[in-house]
C-alpha cells in the first residue's frame, strides 16, 4: 500500500480523464501507472476527508472524521482499532515508513519510522520507538532506503508495509541526482521548473 499526497485521479493514466492521453504521452507517472497495470486499481472508492492529518485518521480507522477524533491537525487516539492492528492479530508484518502527519507515535506496526510534521526534502530526522534520529540526503531516497532494508530483513512471513513518501504540499526540490544537475524547484503556484 502507498499513501501520496496531492494526486488527483485525473493526474494519473491508470484513470480515464479528459487530460488521459497527455498524461500517457508525457509519461507523467509512469511507476504509479506501473503499480496500477499489475496490482489492483480502485475504480469505485470514495475519500472520507480529503485533508493531509484527517485522510490518514479515516485510512487507519475506517471512520470519518467526527468518529476517529481527527477533523484537522490533531493527536491521533491510538488506541482505536485500525487495520494496521488488525493485520498484526491475523499474523501479518506491518511498517510504516515516512510522513505521518498525525502527531502520536504510531501504534498497530512491527516498524516504524517517520518524519515529524510535515517534513523536510533535505537531511530529515525520522521519529523512531527509541528516539530522534537525522540522516543525511534526500528525504524520499533515505524513506526508499529504509523500506528496502525492512523488506529484505523479512522472513517468509505476510506482510503490509506502508511507504509515505514525501511529496509536494509545499515548494518543491528534487534530488539533484534524479536531474544530473542541481535541484529542481517546483513554484507551488503553477508547478513549472525554475
Amino acid at each position: 500500500f502507498m499513501f501520496a499526497d496531492d494526486h488527483a485521479v485525473q493526474a494519473m493514466a491508470a484513470y480515464p480523464s479528459w487530460i488521459h492521453d497527455f498524461i500517457v504521452e508525457q509519461k507523467v507517472t509512469p511507476n504509479i501507472d506501473k503499480l496500477a497495470a499489475e496490482g489492483v486499481v480502485f475504480a469505485n472508492s470514495f475519500c472520507g476527508n480529503s485533508i493531509c492529518a484527517p485522510s490518514r485518521a479515516t485510512v487507519l480507522t475506517g471512520k470519518l472524521s467526527h468518529a476517529n477524533g481527527v477533523t484537522r491537525w490533531q493527536k491521533f487516539d491510538g488506541s482505536q482499532t485500525t487495520f494496521p492492528k488488525l493485520l498484526q492479530a491475523a499474523g501479518y508484518q506491518t511498517a510504516i515508513i515516512g510522513k505521518w502527519h498525525l502527531i502520536s507515535d504510531p501504534t498497530g506496526f512491527d516498524f516504524w519510522r517517520v518524519l515529524p510534521g510535515q517534513g523536510v526534502y533535505y537531511n530529515p530526522e525520522f521519529i523512531t520507538p527509541t528516539g530522534k534520529k537525522q540522516i543525511k540526503g534526500y528525504t524520499t531516497d533515505i524513506i526508499t532506503d529504509i523500506a528496502l532494508d525492512w523488506l529484505s530483513g523479512l522472513v517468509s512471513v505476510p506482510l503490509w508495509k506502508q511507504v509515505v513518501r514525501l511529496v509536494g504540499l509545499r515548494y518543491q526540490a528534487a534530488g539533484c541526482q534524479h536531474f544530473g544537475a542541481g535541484p529542481l524547484i517546483l513554484q507551488p503556484d503553477h508547478r513549472k521548473p525554475t
